[in-house]
């Protein structure tokens, strides 16, 4: 586990600091939709690998509205890059390209959203939320997931951390955020809960 940048130092408690690190065991990110990619492809590009035929299959069925989705496309070149668009989001013709579909069925999209009738307002959200997991897929695929220790630096001990970011920008927000709750408490209130729980115990 190793920092991925500076630690962030408290503005209002001097000994409190915010620190970013590499998740040592990070897990793939949970996904409502399936990711496809080609077979013959050399790398792992998405949740499902899928035959030529099946790759041709499901674009027919989304221009046809059978399926609700959009392509993938990947950007291959010291690492993978994906994200889902209606057309290459890449500007290098040669390392880039369309690598399958993200997509879900009606059915399926009506129980993620607990409706009964799908609109042209949620289907929209439907390929937000898409993009957004195929970008939180991409981070995985490149090692891009995070955790944040919140540090009392005179004892070096962690008063809180969390886990499983997917994106600097993730983590850096949630961790701003759990500082800026425990900067709510004052230094003295800090050391309360300890010593009560020592003086219960006596």
């Amino acid at each position: 586990m190793s920092l991925v940048t500076k630690p962030i130092p408290s503005l209002t408690h001097p000994n409190l600091q915010l620190e970013l690190h590499y998740d040592p065991s990070p897990d793939a990110p949970p996904t409502d939709f399936v990711i496809t990619y080609a077979n013959r492809s050399r790398y792992v590009l998405g949740t499902r690998a899928i035959s030529d035929e099946e790759f041709e299959h499901i674009g027919q069925s989304i221009a046809k509205g059978r399926l609700i989705g959009m392509p993938v496309f990947a950007y291959v070149h010291s690492g993978v890059m994906l994200k889902a668009a209606e057309a290459n989001p890449f500007h290098c013709p040669w390392d880039s390209g369309r690598s399958g579909w993200v997509y879900t069925e009606a059915h399926t999209l009506r129980q993620i959203y607990n409706v009964k009738r799908l609109t042209k307002k949620l289907k929209e959200q439907a390929l937000d939320d898409m993009r957004a997991q195929v970008e939180e897929f991409s981070a995985y695929l490149n090692g891009e997931v995070y955790g944040f220790i919140i540090r009392d630096t005179d004892t070096n001990e962690s008063l809180d951390s969390c886990w499983g970011y997917y994106g600097l920008e993730a983590v850096e927000t949630g961790g701003r955020c759990a500082l800026a709750q425990m900067e709510a408490i004052t230094p003295l209130q800090l050391t309360l809960p300890l010593e009560t729980a020592t003086e219960t115990k006596e």
